[in-house]
């Protein structure tokens, strides 16, 4: 039984934001507005994790906490495995920077 993926929806606003935040300083939250920016466009969770070569269950939260709470969900990494999301992003960052 495959599982369905639930749609994102942004506003002008908001897409607006998440691409300021895309193109930003802080590789975290820059990771975390491209989870739902590609999202947008009805990515697979699956594919969204390859692409950004990040875990599944990280793209799941950031989708899951921007649905509830848009983009304060993303800045607010308390609770429900958020920072440990966090934590992994700026692994991955890390990583990619000592690789270049």
């Amino acid at each position: 039984m495959s599982r369905v993926n639930l749609p994102i929806q942004a506003g002008d606003e908001e897409l607006k934001e998440l691409k300021r935040l895309a193109n930003g300083k802080n590789p975290v939250m820059s990771l975390k507005a491209r989870i739902i920016l590609n999202g947008l466009d009805d990515t697979m969770n699956k594919d969204e994790a390859v692409q950004l070569d990040i875990e599944k269950r990280s793209v799941s939260h950031w989708k899951e906490s921007f649905r509830k709470h848009r983009i304060k969900g993303l800045r607010n990494s308390s609770g429900g495995g958020g920072q440990k999301a966090d934590d992994e992003i700026a692994e991955i960052q890390d990583s990619q920077k000592a690789a270049a």
